[in-house]
């Protein structure tokens, strides 16, 4: 499967009227670039089939849309990996990018006849952050689920590829590195819970073309969280935790951004009120009654996604 950002580019998607062009085939040559370079990957690996949202669901039926966004977790989960346009901000930026590959090589020198091989790259958390997670498709809504339900991705960035999976890491110069890695396979309650508020801070800070989106394009998270600590899915909460947005006199340091307009939202629910993390439009930090505990002067409020 590929993940990539449409952009404001102009490219080819599957409605109604053309479905049955469709059927008979695409030529290449009617393809943005970066689903012909998808292509050409999922070929090079082996792959026969490769799922590409816009090509494969109606954009101009809500029901057929209704449907494939209720089990588009199955897709991403049952993929032999997804493929990101990481670096590229529209469907014509593509996945390969000039570059000098020999900077990706083990420097070698000779020094009182003993041979030394350095490989200099930075591998650091700081790489990683640079290239991938700071990158255009990272922004994008729908690919936290895209990201994080498949069993392994490829990122393709400007200096070179990166790899991560739910064990660890990597990248063509450093097979294993530092990075964010999430799992949601790990068999006990209190870690999944940790993870889920991860990627509600993570998925509140990324941007949807539609906010109508918000939470099904976050409801496969939800089913797979559900399916592993065999709690009962609130809309938005756990029925035996309970998670608050994390708020205080602080705004700046505690939420980036966080516009006026909100806080006027958060004034008038007063205490005890639910606050919906759908209606806010900047990150998102969920705590508990521990950080209550910890910081006392922190209004706390009762959320739901």
């Amino acid at each position: 499967m590929l993940s990539h950002c449409w952009g404001d580019a102009s490219f080819i998607k599957l409605v109604t009227r053309d479905l049955p062009r469709f059927k008979e085939g695409l030529s290449l040559d009617q393809l943005p670039k970066s689903f012909v370079d998808a292509i050409a990957v999922a070929m090079f690996l082996n792959v026969r089939y490769i799922w590409i949202d816009s090509l494969v669901i109606l954009q101009d039926n809500t029901e057929d849309w209704a449907y494939e966004a209720s089990c588009m977790e199955l897709v991403y989960k049952n993929s032999v990996c997804n493929i990101g346009a990481t670096a590229s901000k529209d469907s014509n930026g593509g996945l390969f990018f000039k570059r000098m590959p020999e900077t990706l090589l083990p420097h070698r020198w000779m020094l009182e006849g003993v041979k030394y091989e350095l490989n200099w790259v930075n591998s650091s958390s700081q790489d990683w952050v640079r290239s991938v997670e700071e990158q255009p498709l990272m922004r994008r809504g729908w690919v936290v689920q895209e990201r994080w339900l498949c069993p392994r991705m490829l990122h393709f960035c400007k200096e070179q590829v990166y790899r991560e999976c739910r064990a660890m890491n990597g990248c063509e110069a450093f097979p294993h590195m530092d990075g964010t890695v999430v799992s949601l396979k790990s068999g006990r309650h209190n870690v999944a819970y940790s993870q889920w508020r991860k990627l509600v801070r993570f998925y509140s800070s990324c941007n949807l073309t539609f906010q109508k989106d918000k939470v099904v394009a976050f409801s496969g998270i939800a089913k797979e969280i559900q399916r592993e600590s065999n709690d009962v899915y609130l809309a938005g909460l756990w029925k035996t935790t309970s998670y608050t947005i994390w708020l205080g006199k602080h705004w700046g340091k505690i939420l980036t951004g966080f516009g006026s307009a909100h806080k006027s939202i958060l004034r008038r629910l007063g205490p005890g009120r639910r606050v919906s993390v759908s209606s806010l439009t900047r990150p998102v930090f969920l705590g508990t009654t521990k950080t209550e505990r910890c910081f006392p002067s922190f209004r706390l409020y009762p959320t739901s996604i």
